[in-house]
């Protein structure tokens, strides 16, 4: 199944258990969906799009990654749900901290997900590996090896 705008923010609506907007608008799911996508990208070591997402004609976002960005999406909703509401809603039940922990919770999930699809290369200072942006090789010292 190829992802497109339409397929993922059904999923986070499910995830949710919202298919009627009525906690989180379109609007809101689309811009977790920005970035959870930018934190996929990230992972990635390149640039991941979804067919409808700012333009995107095509869909670049790996099928094994749909569910985890719903995820993700979700957590990030979550959290700026709780953020909206801790300033002027004070409930039984700590509502807003509540939230905000499910959404940290959905948001690690996603990014552990991340981790086991894209496994952080060892660290690269001056022995990178890619030679081409963003992880060029670091070619200027400073002046540090003439001792200046």
């Amino acid at each position: 199944m190829t992802a497109t705008l339409t397929g993922l923010i059904a999923l986070v609506e499910d995830f949710l258990k919202d298919g009627a907007n009525v906690k989180y608008s379109e609007a809101e799911i689309t811009r977790a969906l920005q970035v959870a996508l930018s934190e996929a990208s990230l992972a990635a070591g390149q640039s991941l799009v979804i067919s409808g997402l700012d333009g995107a004609e095509l869909t670049t976002l790996p099928p094994r990654l749909e569910q985890p960005l719903a995820c993700g999406a979700a957590g990030i909703c979550a959290m700026m749900r709780a953020g909206a509401r801790a300033e002027w809603e004070r409930r039984p039940g700590q509502e807003p901290e509540r939230l905000m922990a499910w959404g940290e919770y959905w948001f690690a999930h996603f990014q552990a997900r991340l981790a086991e699809f894209y496994p952080a290369a060892t660290a690269r200072t001056a022995d990178q590996r890619r030679t081409a942006s963003p992880w060029a090789a670091w070619n200027d010292d400073f002046g540090e090896r003439d001792g200046g």
